[in-house]
């Protein structure tokens, strides 16, 4: 009887250790990449500052935008959009803006997205420009390489310095122009 029961105990504690084995090699191989749970819905403030630059269109100008934001689901973030800027050739009609937007989190991950939007000149002082974007996010790396979603870049203002570029005028297209924006962002994440 001693005998079987010495053998039974080996046999758990084979059958334990085999198991706790298990458990950490699955543990390293899944711990590479954590799953998220799901999507986060999320919000966002940031400040920008931002260069515009003509092309051969005169209607047509680059839009570069670098600066930060605080992501509820992500924390502290730098942004960069690389956007094109397509005047109304009639005064007064809004701004088309398309292009992508890439935001890398303090661990260096980072999310990618499209962006397409809307600038509008306000009426009593062209030198302010208040701003929208629909947001689709595409990927991205690290922890975020799966990320999808959509959001709203919404309440959007931007101020130009110097002054002059919210309506080309006919003699400015070779002069860059700069400026500062801030905005709200609200949407779902997953990844």
């Amino acid at each position: 009887m001693k005998n079987i029961m010495a053998r039974f105990g080996l046999f758990k504690v084979l059958g334990l250790t085999l198991g706790c084995a298990a458990l950490v090699l699955g543990a390293i191989y899944a711990g590479a990449e954590p799953k998220h749970a799901g999507p986060d819905h999320f919000h966002a403030h940031g400040g920008t500052t931002f260069v515009i630059a003509p092309t051969s269109d005169p209607l047509v100008f680059t839009h570069t935008v670098d600066g930060a934001a605080r992501v509820s689901s992500l924390g502290d973030c730098q942004v960069h959009f690389d956007v094109i800027i397509t005047f109304s050739a009639t005064a007064g009609q809004p701004s088309l803006l398309t292009g992508t937007l890439l935001i890398t989190t303090v661990d260096g991950s980072t999310v990618t997205a499209s962006v397409v939007g809307n600038g509008t000149s306000n009426p009593a002082n062209a030198s302010f420009v208040d701003f929208d974007y629909q947001v689709t996010f595409t990927g991205g790396t690290h922890a975020l390489k799966n990320a999808h979603g959509q959001a709203t870049v919404h309440d959007g203002v931007a101020f130009f310095t110097p002054m002059g570029l919210v309506q080309p005028p006919p003699n400015a297209y070779g002069t860059p122009e700069t400026g500062k924006a801030c905005w709200l962002m609200d949407g779902d994440l997953d990844y």
